[in-house]
């Protein structure tokens, strides 16, 4: 078999807790937060003119944010629903781009301001994060960055949810368009740490997915996927993390871009990689539930073919000696997930010589070093 980001990576994955705290999160607010339960009120003419006027604009949003701080759920439902109105589609036709430009801007305004992103009751938050979330969505620019950063900030791990997913939708744009906008990923990254339910849906908002997206972007994208697997990575030196199934989309989203990555960031994914792989698999023998062995499992071997899916464009095909780490699986005891840990620093030493010893672990790892850093993981072999 030849193992490929696009099939050896990626596993049939449940993230129980986060899609647990998803459906609370819709729960507390009224139904029909993903359909729209309100028609757009602005005219026609001005949704589709190349560049509308912002007073009615204003206006209308403003209106709409008076019912979302109100204190009756069904008015908070009701001004949320009508702001993602707005940006919805015109008859056949769409809202033109100049009106989503400046309907994302004036929203970015009455979202961030600390009436709204502020407000003591975290429901007008959590109506608030979602609206942002679904015009982010739709108008595919920056100008929600600075509510989108204030909800991921939010104390609430709903919000911050919430706020998490509203980074995918302006995180791009904001790294293409350069300096000037709020800095996006290190609050992604904050929160990944703070509430772990968010982790995997920020790996997913920093996946590169876009062949057309310039180097800088790229860049950033893939270093901040690493940044945050290595943050990640020091909750697995203490002890079993939370989430560890978030770490199943770093795993498929880092092969998938390598032919994207810069010279100087393959070294480093390949030593996140192995240090995950050798991490992983010694923590399956504490696991206190079969869920979450079952999880540490899953990571260690699509950690192995992670690594396995880099070696082949590089001419160095690492299946055969990788075959006992892909082939674990939730019938592999703890001793067999151990044993397969423990070949992946060697056998990748062979392929990719600029690879060092992975840090020790409560389950058993190799020695510790310092892993990940542009200086101790550059001149990677091929």
């Amino acid at each position: 078999m030849t193992y490929t980001a696009n099939r050896a990576v990626r596993p049939a994955t449940r993230f129980v807790s986060t899609l647990l705290l998803g459906c609370f999160a819709v729960a507390l607010l009224a139904p029909r937060v993903l359909t729209l339960a309100a028609d757009a009120q602005l005219p026609k003419e001005l949704r589709t003119a190349p560049q509308p006027d912002r007073k009615p604009i204003i206006d209308q949003i403003n209106k709409c944010v008076e019912l979302l701080k109100s204190e009756n759920p069904a008015d908070q439902a009701k001004g949320r629903d009508m702001l993602v109105a707005e940006t919805g589609p015109v008859g056949v036709a769409q809202p033109s781009p100049g009106f989503l430009y400046i309907y994302a801007g004036e929203l970015n305004k009455a979202l961030a301001a600390a009436p709204v992103s502020k407000h003591s009751n975290f429901r007008v938050r959590l109506n608030a994060a979602v609206a942002a979330t679904r015009v982010a969505e739709r108008a595919s620019n920056r100008e929600l960055a600075e509510a989108v950063v204030a909800f991921l900030n939010d104390a609430n791990e709903g919000v911050a949810l919430w706020g998490m997913k509203g980074a995918k939708f302006v995180l791009k744009d904001s790294l293409a368009q350069g300096a000037g906008g709020p800095a996006v990923i290190p609050p992604m990254i904050a929160t990944a740490l703070k509430f772990p339910s968010t982790a995997a849906a920020a790996y997913d908002s920093l996946k590169v997915n876009d062949p057309t997206l310039p180097v800088p972007t790229v860049t950033a994208l893939i270093k901040g996927t690493q940044d945050l697997l290595d943050a990640r990575l020091k909750l697995y030196q203490k002890g079993i993390p939370p989430e560890p199934a978030a770490e199943l989309v770093a795993t498929s989203t880092l092969p998938d871009c390598w032919k994207q990555h810069p010279a100087n960031l393959k070294p480093i994914t390949v030593q996140l990689l192995v240090n995950l792989g050798a991490l992983s698999g010694p923590l399956v023998g504490i696991a206190q539930n079969g869920e979450t062995a079952d999880q540490l499992k899953q990571v260690l071997r699509n950690a192995g073919a992670a690594i396995v899916a880099v070696s082949i464009p590089e001419g160095k095909d690492l299946q055969n000696p990788m075959k006992p780490v892909l082939q674990v699986n939730n019938r592999s005891n703890p001793q067999q997930c151990a044993a397969a840990s423990a070949l992946i620093y060697p056998e990748t030493k062979k392929a990719f010589t600029s690879v060092v010893a992975p840090p020790a672990g409560p389950g058993g790892t190799g020695p510790a070093t310092a892993p990940t850093s542009a200086a101790t993981a550059a001149g990677g072999g091929k």
